[in-house]
C-alpha cells in the first residue's frame, strides 16, 4: 500500500509569475486547458499555500479545476464534500475517462464500501468524493480518525457546490 511521508506545509509563491508558469505547465498536461479562467490562479494560489480558501466563481467557471489541481500538486488525500450521488459518479467519470486520474473513489450508499476497507481504499487515493450523510456516518468518521495511525492523511477539504450549505446549513 501507498504511504504518505511527507506533511503538508506552505509553497512559497514568488510574485513573478514563475509558480503561475509552472501550475499552468500541469493545468496543460492534466486537463488540458490552456491557461488559467479569471480567478481560478489566486484560489488555487491560496490553497497551495495552505491557507482556508473560499473559492467563488460564476457558475462554469472551473472551481472544481481548482481543488482538484491543488489535490494533484500536494501529498495526501483531498475529501471532497458533494451534494448528490449523481455529482459524485460525474466528477469521478469525468475525471477518469476525460483526464485519466484514476486515484480517485467515489464514496456514497452505492458504493459497497465497508469500513473496515477505508485504510486501503485510502492509501493510494488522491480525492475521496463523499455526500454530507457520510460524514455523519459515526463508523465513517471512526474509519476517517484512524487514518493518521496509518500514515494517510487528508490535505484538503472540499466542499464543492457550497451553495448547498443554505439547504443542509452546518450538516454540509
Amino acid at each position: 500500500a501507498l504511504r504518505y511521508r511527507a506533511r503538508p506545509r506552505p509553497i512559497v509563491i514568488s510574485d513573478d509569475g514563475a509558480n503561475e508558469g509552472a501550475a499552468q505547465t500541469f493545468l496543460r498536461d492534466f486537463f488540458r486547458k490552456t491557461t488559467f479562467r479569471k480567478g481560478q490562479w489566486p484560489i488555487i494560489k491560496h490553497v497551495l499555500q495552505q491557507k482556508d480558501t473560499i473559492g467563488l466563481l460564476p457558475t462554469s467557471a472551473g472551481k472544481s479545476i481548482c481543488y482538484q489541481l491543488a489535490s494533484l500538486l500536494t501529498p495526501g488525500t483531498t475529501l471532497v464534500v458533494s451534494p448528490t450521488t449523481a455529482l459524485i459518479d460525474d466528477q469521478v467519470q469525468g475525471l477518469e475517462e476525460s483526464y485519466g486520474i484514476d486515484r480517485i473513489t467515489g464514496w456514497h450508499s452505492g458504493a459497497q464500501i465497508a469500513p473496515k476497507e477505508v485504510e486501503a481504499r485510502l492509501s493510494g487515493c488522491l480525492m475521496l468524493f463523499v455526500s454530507p450523510e457520510r460524514l455523519l456516518r459515526p463508523d465513517f468518521r471512526m474509519a476517517l480518525k484512524g487514518l493518521h495511525a496509518s500514515d494517510i492523511f487528508v490535505n484538503y477539504t472540499v466542499a464543492d457546490e457550497a451553495h448547498c450549505v443554505s439547504m443542509w446549513g452546518q450538516d454540509f
